[in-house]
C-alpha cells in the first residue's frame, strides 16, 4: 500500500455478501481505512525522518525511537491500521470467483508451506480460527512467514507482526504477514 493513498477495493462493496455485508465493507474501507490513510499522510508529511520509507518499512520502525510521543502512537496505530486493512482487503475475494478458491488461487509454494507447517489447509484454517477467536478485545490473527516456516500469531489493536520492536511487549511472533483476520469488535 502506498502511504497516504486510499487503495481502491478490487471489488464492489456488496461483492463479499453474505459473509461481509455492504455496510461493514463500506465502513471499514471508506471510514476506518480512510482515517488511517489521512493520519499517516499527515504524520509522514510532518516528520521528515519518516519520509522515503514504504508503509511496510514504517511498520518495522513502530516502537523504536525514530519518533516519540503522539507521533509514535500514530505510527503504531494508524500505520498499523493502514497496513493491516490494505492487506485485509487485498486478500478478500467474492465467493465463487477463482480468486476465492484456495485450490486455484494459492501458489504451489504456499500450498507446500501450509502442508509442511500444518499438515493440510483445513488444519491451518482451524488453528487460525482458534487463534482469532482467542483474541481478547480488539486485534488481529495472522498467518505469517518466518525463517522457520509458516506460523500463526495474534496482535492487539492495530499492531502487526512487522512491528518488530513491539513484538516482545505484545507476545507476538515476528514475521511477514501472509493473511490477516480483523477481529475487532466492529468486524
Amino acid at each position: 500500500a502506498e502511504i497516504g493513498v486510499l487503495p481502491p477495493l478490487p471489488y464492489d462493496t456488496t461483492a463479499l455478501e453474505p459473509y461481509i455485508d455492504n455496510a461493514t465493507t463500506t465502513i471499514h474501507h471508506d471510514r476506518h481505512l480512510y482515517a488511517f490513510v489521512v493520519n499517516m499522510r499527515a504524520l509522514v508529511g510532518n516528520n521528515s525522518q519518516l519520509q522515503g520509507f514504504t508503509l511496510a518499512e514504517l511498520q518495522r520502525l513502530a516502537g523504536t525511537d525514530v519518533v516519540s510521543g503522539a507521533a509514535a502512537k500514530t505510527l503504531q496505530n494508524s500505520g498499523g491500521g493502514e497496513w493491516n486493512h490494505a492487506l485485509f482487503f487485498k486478500h478478500l475475494a467474492p465467493a465463487g470467483t477463482p480468486q476465492s478458491m484456495f485450490d486455484t488461487a494459492a501458489s504451489q509454494e504456499l500450498k507446500g508451506a501450509i502442508n509442511t507447517a500444518f499438515g493440510d489447509f483445513n488444519t491451518m484454517k482451524a488453528q487460525l480460527t482458534t487463534a482469532a477467536i482467542g483474541v481478547f478485545g480488539s486485534g488481529w490473527a495472522w498467518l505469517i512467514a518466518t525463517d522457520e516456516g509458516l506460523q500463526i500469531t495474534t496482535t492487539p489493536n492495530q499492531n502487526n507482526p512487522l512491528q518488530t520492536a513491539l513484538a516482545t511487549s505484545t507476545n507476538t511472533t515476528v514475521g511477514i504477514p501472509v493473511l490477516g483476520i480483523d477481529v475487532w469488535e466492529h468486524s
